[in-house]
Protein backbone atom coordinates (compact mmCIF):
# COMPACT_ATOMS: atom_id res chain seq x y z
CA UNK A 1 0.00 0.00 0.00
CA UNK A 2 1.70 2.86 -1.01
CA UNK A 3 -0.54 5.74 0.80
CA UNK A 4 -0.93 5.88 4.56
CA UNK A 5 -4.45 4.96 4.90
CA UNK A 6 -7.15 3.64 2.22
CA UNK A 7 -9.76 6.13 3.01
CA UNK A 8 -10.09 9.78 3.54
CA UNK A 9 -12.39 10.23 6.27
CA UNK A 10 -14.54 13.46 6.89
CA UNK A 11 -16.03 12.34 10.33
CA UNK A 12 -19.58 12.98 10.96
CA UNK A 13 -19.56 15.61 7.85
CA UNK A 14 -19.64 12.82 4.90
CA UNK A 15 -19.11 9.14 4.16
CA UNK A 16 -15.37 7.81 3.91
CA UNK A 17 -13.76 8.30 0.09
CA UNK A 18 -12.17 4.93 -0.96
CA UNK A 19 -8.62 5.49 -2.29
CA UNK A 20 -7.88 3.24 -4.85
CA UNK A 21 -4.49 2.45 -5.88
CA UNK A 22 -3.99 1.26 -9.46
CA UNK A 23 -2.31 1.79 -12.79
CA UNK A 24 -2.57 3.90 -15.81
CA UNK A 25 -4.03 0.61 -18.26
CA UNK A 26 -6.19 -0.36 -15.86
CA UNK A 27 -7.65 3.11 -15.60
CA UNK A 28 -7.97 3.13 -19.55
CA UNK A 29 -10.50 0.66 -18.94
CA UNK A 30 -13.01 2.74 -16.46
CA UNK A 31 -12.46 6.13 -18.06
CA UNK A 32 -9.82 6.90 -21.34
CA UNK A 33 -6.20 7.24 -20.67
CA UNK A 34 -5.75 9.08 -17.28
CA UNK A 35 -3.23 9.31 -14.45
CA UNK A 36 -6.55 9.25 -11.82
CA UNK A 37 -10.49 9.33 -11.61
CA UNK A 38 -13.15 10.05 -8.83
CA UNK A 39 -16.17 8.24 -9.08
CA UNK A 40 -18.65 9.87 -7.34
CA UNK A 41 -20.78 6.82 -8.05
CA UNK A 42 -18.67 4.37 -5.79
CA UNK A 43 -16.99 7.37 -3.46
CA UNK A 44 -13.43 6.20 -4.90
CA UNK A 45 -10.83 8.11 -6.22
CA UNK A 46 -8.73 5.67 -8.61
CA UNK A 47 -4.67 6.45 -8.24
CA UNK A 48 -2.17 5.38 -10.79
CA UNK A 49 1.04 4.77 -9.37
CA UNK A 50 2.79 4.34 -12.42
CA UNK A 51 2.35 7.38 -13.76
CA UNK A 52 4.77 10.50 -14.26
CA UNK A 53 3.01 12.89 -12.00
CA UNK A 54 3.56 11.95 -8.27
CA UNK A 55 0.20 9.66 -6.80
CA UNK A 56 0.01 12.57 -4.25
CA UNK A 57 -0.08 14.99 -6.41
CA UNK A 58 -2.61 12.86 -8.74
CA UNK A 59 -4.54 11.80 -4.98
CA UNK A 60 -5.02 15.74 -4.69
CA UNK A 61 -5.94 16.24 -8.27
CA UNK A 62 -9.26 14.01 -7.84
CA UNK A 63 -10.05 15.06 -4.31
CA UNK A 64 -10.41 19.00 -5.76
CA UNK A 65 -13.06 17.11 -8.02
CA UNK A 66 -14.95 15.25 -5.39
CA UNK A 67 -15.04 18.35 -2.80
CA UNK A 68 -16.46 19.82 -5.67
CA UNK A 69 -19.11 17.25 -6.12
CA UNK A 70 -19.76 17.62 -2.05
CA UNK A 71 -20.53 21.32 -2.62
CA UNK A 72 -22.47 20.88 -5.41
CA UNK A 73 -25.68 21.24 -3.89
CA UNK A 74 -24.71 24.23 -1.96
CA UNK A 75 -27.00 27.21 -3.65
CA UNK A 76 -24.68 30.23 -2.84
CA UNK A 77 -21.22 30.82 -2.84
CA UNK A 78 -21.03 31.89 0.76
CA UNK A 79 -22.76 28.59 1.41
CA UNK A 80 -20.61 27.17 -0.68
CA UNK A 81 -17.29 28.42 0.78
CA UNK A 82 -18.85 27.72 4.57
CA UNK A 83 -19.17 23.92 2.83
CA UNK A 84 -15.71 23.83 1.35
CA UNK A 85 -14.01 25.10 4.59
CA UNK A 86 -15.77 22.35 6.53
CA UNK A 87 -14.88 19.99 4.31
CA UNK A 88 -11.07 21.11 4.00
CA UNK A 89 -10.80 21.18 7.84
CA UNK A 90 -12.54 17.62 8.35
CA UNK A 91 -9.60 16.49 6.19
CA UNK A 92 -6.74 17.45 8.01
CA UNK A 93 -8.14 16.69 11.29
CA UNK A 94 -9.20 13.38 10.27
CA UNK A 95 -6.42 12.34 8.04
CA UNK A 96 -3.25 12.87 9.90
CA UNK A 97 -1.15 10.14 8.70
CA UNK A 98 -2.28 10.92 4.98
CA UNK A 99 -1.59 14.63 5.40
CA UNK A 100 1.76 14.20 7.03
CA UNK A 101 2.55 11.65 4.00
CA UNK A 102 1.66 14.47 1.58
CA UNK A 103 3.66 16.95 3.40
CA UNK A 104 7.00 14.69 3.79
CA UNK A 105 6.49 14.23 0.02
CA UNK A 106 6.59 17.80 -0.22
CA UNK A 107 9.84 18.69 1.54
CA UNK A 108 11.28 15.66 -0.24
CA UNK A 109 10.91 16.33 -3.24
CA UNK A 110 10.93 19.73 -5.81
CA UNK A 111 8.05 18.85 -7.77
CA UNK A 112 5.02 16.95 -8.39
CA UNK A 113 6.90 14.86 -11.06
CA UNK A 114 9.57 12.51 -10.01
Amino acid sequence: MYFAQSKIKFGSLFKPIDIIETTTESLTTLGGPTAGLWDSEKRAIHVALDDFATPEFILMHELVHAIDTLCETTETAEAKADLFGAILLSLIRENKDLIFQLIGQHYAEDSIYK
